[in-house]
């Protein structure tokens, strides 16, 4: 379930995306969610420099791994779908953010992201490419059960599991 929020009067400057993935057979499917926050929002992190949310249906065909990805398991070129906004703002209507993108996951954290891992010893490493050339440590891959104090399942990337995308890493718009 999404909940969208009021929009902030500030336009957006800082877009963090983060992913719900099942991976199937053939590929993946799930949702992504992109939050848009104020120029302010480095600074402090807090809820106040919220500006909105553009939700987004994700389906994935697995692809051969780009450069950058340390102990690649999979890789994946996904198309999203919007399926609800609270986003007035160009920026958070692109088209840019409905563009094709190439993940992968990677069995370990890059040091540069392992402090900010929320499971250490149970997530591995997500990586983005939005160039479709080089992946770039993006956040941390884990099974969702663990967010809800559920028992975890079968370790590793495994298929008909949900898992939750989490990043690292905010972009600059």
């Amino acid at each position: 379930m999404i909940f969208l929020l009021a929009c902030a009067s500030q336009d957006p400057h800082w877009a963090v995306n983060h992913l719900s993935l099942v991976p199937t057979e053939t590929g993946v499917e799930g949702t992504q969610t992109w939050e848009f926050f104020e120029k302010s929002w480095q600074k402090h992190r807090a809820e106040k420099t919220f500006v909105c949310v553009r939700a987004q249906s994700i389906t994935g065909t697995v692809v051969s791994p780009l450069e950058g990805c340390d102990d690649c398991r999979v890789a994946y070129t996904l198309e999203s779908t919007d399926f609800d906004t609270d986003c007035a703002s160009d920026v958070g209507n692109d088209s840019g953010f409905r563009a094709s993108l190439s993940i992968a996951i990677g069995s370990a954290i890059p040091a540069d992201i392992a402090a900010l891992d929320p499971y250490p010893g149970q997530s591995m490493a997500w990586y983005l490419a939005m160039d479709n050339e080089t992946y770039e440590p993006w956040g941390f891959a884990y099974d969702e059960a663990l967010d809800y104090d559920g028992e975890p399942g079968r370790p590793g990337w495994v298929s008909d599991q949900y898992y939750t995308l989490w990043p690292a890493v905010a972009l600059e718009l």
